[in-house]
């Protein structure tokens, strides 16, 4: 019983961090990646510049934010918030939370 006990304890402890997101966070889904500056991860009310790399776009807000993507890696990747995987922000799905952070 006591074995079943600690189990029961142990999946509770590692079960807890699931959640992303605070529940009082609400996030929704970006329609328009083109409205994204890819640079500094924010919801812009005007289209962005594209940046072709690789024959894919990304979006930067203005001259400097798309020489960044262009030239680095890390400014076209990020890490999903649910796993913890680097994605290609390119093709990956846009979330953006109230204050226009986006993830």
């Amino acid at each position: 019983m006591a074995i079943l006990r600690t189990v029961f304890l142990l999946l509770f402890i590692l079960l807890l961090p699931m959640e992303p997101f605070a529940a009082d966070t609400p996030l929704n889904k970006v329609e328009d990646r083109s409205r994204v500056c890819m640079v500094n991860d924010a919801y812009m009310e005007a289209k962005q510049i594209p940046v072709m790399v690789d024959g894919k776009t990304y979006y930067g807000c203005c001259p400097g934010c798309a020489a960044t993507l262009e030239s680095e890696i890390s400014a076209r990747t990020a890490a999903d918030p649910l796993t913890g995987k680097t994605v290609d922000k390119a093709t990956a799905f846009v979330a953006m939370d109230k204050d226009g952070k986006t993830f």
